[in-house]
């Protein structure tokens, strides 16, 4: 019916979503520094969705380090890498 909430009929997964942006947020970040240390550090201090670890977050950063989408980002925007 109308008065359901929108997640409940699209199927929407709001928490999910909640820890992605956090993750790209923190991915645009390392992007951005081009140091993973630094990127670290810093999302050390942010406040994070509580079924996000710390070593959840870590360990996505160091996938998408090391991914060929990372690497063709910083291509496709022409920027050296490491």
């Amino acid at each position: 019916s109308a008065a359901e909430p929108l997640a409940d009929r699209l199927d929407f997964d709001l928490e999910r979503w909640m820890i992605d942006v956090e993750l790209t947020c923190i991915r645009c970040g390392l992007f951005v520094c081009d140091d993973a240390e630094v990127a670290l550090y810093e999302s050390r201090s942010l406040a994070l969705h509580p079924a996000l670890t710390h070593q959840a977050l870590e360990l996505d950063l160091a996938r998408y380090l090391l991914s060929d989408d990372y690497h063709a980002l910083r291509r496709a925007f022409s920027i050296a890498i490491g």
